[in-house]
């Protein structure tokens, strides 16, 4: 019941990042409309896998040349429309009384990083949110920024969570078994974890107890320098 729109982003590692956090959240689809061109010279030369972290593989991205085409697929399919905008009667995110939403579906979007939510989305908005900085910073990262508001709208309203259709649910863990098994044998492994899922630690003593890491993204030689001095050497 929610879908992200990234509206007119115009740094790669930014929409990247957005893909990872709403991956992270648990939000299937995305839709993006694309941004205004930009000179080759100041596109940003790292590569955004390094950002996404391999999120992009597992959502439903779908992409729109403008924004007109995007508020009106919103509309077709009868989406509410949530912009991530202040001003005239937008809704804290921090406020104990969330807007009655029951039954619906919320698309949240997410302007570009210099003007924000395009106006023709704020005209079809349902509702603004916004939400509150307690700093003297005044604006968020857009990944972060997104992360934030997915997370509130999760936290608005639980039954949101885990709620994709059932046979969109199937087509997906169809779609996605050859990725994850692309070998025989590891089509008969996830096939035997799938009938019997072994129990993922949760806590440190749990990992510890089952003799299970995660390892560390810390580079090999800060790893080896908290090492040597762990062991005095």
């Amino acid at each position: 019941s929610v879908l992200l729109v990234l509206d007119r982003i115009t740094d790669p590692h930014n929409e990247a990042a957005a893909h990872r956090c709403a991956e992270a959240l648990g939000v299937q689809h995305v839709w993006t409309v694309a941004p205004p061109l930009q000179p080759v010279k100041k596109r940003p030369k790292r590569d955004t896998k390094s950002v996404a972290k391999g999120a992009d593989g597992w959502l439903t991205l779908q992409r729109f040349d403008n924004v007109a085409s995007c508020v009106s697929a919103l509309r077709v399919e009868g989406w509410y429309i949530w912009c991530a905008a202040d001003g005239e009667g937008a809704v804290e995110l921090g406020s104990d009384r969330p807007p009655d939403l029951t039954p619906a579906k919320v698309a949240v979007v997410i302007g570009r990083e210099a003007d924000g939510v395009d106006a023709a989305f704020l005209a079809a908005a349902t509702q603004k949110v916004y939400f509150p900085l307690r700093g003297f910073t005044s604006s968020l990262n857009l990944s972060v920024a997104t992360a934030l508001v997915l997370s509130r709208v999760f936290d608005w309203y639980p039954h949101f969570v885990g709620d994709l259709d059932e046979s969109e649910l199937r087509d997906l863990r169809e779609e996605w078994r050859p990725r994850i098994a692309p070998t025989t044998a590891a089509r008969a492994q996830l096939g035997g974890w799938l009938d019997a899922p072994e129990r993922i630690p949760l806590d440190d003593s749990d990992a510890a107890a089952a003799g299970v890491s995660c390892g560390s993204w810390a580079p090999r030689r800060i790893q080896e320098a908290e090492r040597a001095a762990a062991s005095g050497s």
